[in-house]
């Protein structure tokens, strides 16, 4: 449980999602390598953060710097000058799975996933439930129920399968090219 308030802790504190948020995948080490890291916001560049509020709705929160790293992560980085570290992993043309340390500590080995989809010039962020997902299909791919919200994806094989299999839900945010 203390990794996923980790993970929800790092990224609200960086505007890119809301506070009422619940359900985590997450694996002790990295699932993706980083040398299969896409560049879905190319070099980078700035984007404004607008969070979900309901339907088709959203508002604006604040704007990232997002800049590529030299191994092939992403520096998110909001106006306050907080930044997390994010690699991105092809899971379809238009969609992603994030990768991120759940925390500063270089002893913390826990990682969060998170879904991007691009469309044009914005990127929609999900971070798909893990109790609104096809139960079955999570024992496929031997994904491990920690308790209602949270799930380890240590044992799975096909992480890349795996997300492509997860129902997203609705956008937490999305991410605007300014």
């Amino acid at each position: 449980m203390q990794a996923v308030y980790s993970i929800l802790r790092r990224l609200l504190l960086l505007g890119a999602i809301g506070p009422v948020l619940s359900g985590c995948f997450q694996s002790d080490g990295p699932k993706f390598p980083p040398g299969t890291a896409a560049a879905p916001f190319g070099d980078g560049g700035l984007y404004v953060v607008y969070e979900y509020v309901a339907e088709d709705r959203y508002e604006r929160q604040e704007v990232f710097d997002i800049q590529r790293r030299t191994d092939r992560a992403y520096d998110l980085t909001n106006e306050k000058g907080k930044t997390i570290a994010v690699s991105f992993h092809t899971v379809t043309e238009d969609r992603f799975v994030g990768q991120t340390r759940s925390g500063k500590d270089p002893d913390d080995k826990t990682y969060g996933y998170l879904m991007l989809r691009v469309t044009g010039k914005e990127a929609l962020l999900y971070l798909p439930r893990c109790d609104e997902q096809d139960q079955a299909t999570l024992a496929a791919y031997k994904v491990e129920m920690l308790n209602k919200l949270e799930c380890s994806i240590d044992r799975v094989v096909d992480p890349v399968g795996l997300f492509k299999a997860l129902r997203l839900g609705h956008p937490v945010s999305k991410l605007v090219r300014e």
